[in-house]
């Protein structure tokens, strides 16, 4: 079947997200998974998130274990306030790739956000276990881990944590300290 008369197909038969996704298939160019993951990351930076977010959903039409896909069409759902569905793209993105610091950091913040606080303080437990030399990463974990720990009420683990943050130059959690570490 030609493209064409695929995209006409779908007009006819499905919603109005399959027109979308139709049309930015036949607009794109694209044929393989880098080209979609490319042009779905152009349009990312052109602020065009729908249009990203369906050319990641055709990078992972052609290959479903894609994590850099999965992990960036979270990124977009989640900054267009679809936090369910960016959980569901970061948890696939994890199953795939069990030691993704960067996934497991953004669905801790996510899961920070929706608030389950020890469910993010577990993921980012993980960051620090399988990451133990990236110093940027492991400030994030601590850092975003001293706010889970904030959030329960927990300043004594909080702080803990903002310390080993600056230890390791995260220089941004120094109003925090001052403010809730004075001892």
């Amino acid at each position: 079947m030609a493209i064409t008369e695929y995209h006409q197909q779908a007009v006819d038969l499905f919603s109005p997200f399959n027109h979308e996704w139709c049309t930015y298939y036949l607009n794109s160019g694209a044929t393989t998974a880098d080209e979609f993951f490319n042009k779905g990351f152009d349009y990312y930076n052109q602020g065009n998130l729908s249009a990203a977010i369906a050319q990641w959903t055709n990078t992972l039409k052609v290959n479903s274990k894609d994590v850099d896909a999965l992990y960036s069409r979270a990124i977009a759902k989640n900054e267009l306030y679809a936090s369910n569905a960016a959980m569901i793209d970061y948890d696939k993105a994890i199953e795939i790739a069990p030691n993704f610091s960067s996934a497991l950091l953004n669905r801790g913040a996510l899961k920070d956000d929706n608030g389950d606080h020890l469910g993010a303080i577990a993921d980012y437990d993980t960051v620090i276990e399988i990451i133990p030399k990236d110093e940027i990463t492991l400030q994030r974990a601590y850092a975003n881990m001293a706010n889970s720990f904030k959030a329960l009420g927990d300043l004594k683990a909080a702080c803990q944590n903002w310390k080993k943050a600056k230890e390791l130059g995260a220089d941004y959690v120094n109003a925090l300290l001052a403010e809730y570490c004075k001892s």
